[in-house]
């Protein structure tokens, strides 16, 4: 089942959402799902919301 959403950028997505609505509180984030603290590592664009 999860396999016919594989390629389908839900998870890139959510992110987004995630990020945008960090943003827009001023709020930081701790990634603590691997794919969300890959994206943060690979995307200088997340650096504004990432806590490390």
């Amino acid at each position: 089942m999860a396999s016919r959403y594989r390629g389908g950028h839900i998870a890139r997505d959510l992110l987004r959402l995630v990020v945008d609505d960090a943003r827009k509180q001023d709020k930081r984030i701790i990634p603590t799902c691997s794919y969300a603290l890959a994206q943060f590592k690979r995307h200088a664009e997340y650096g504004d919301v990432w806590q490390k």
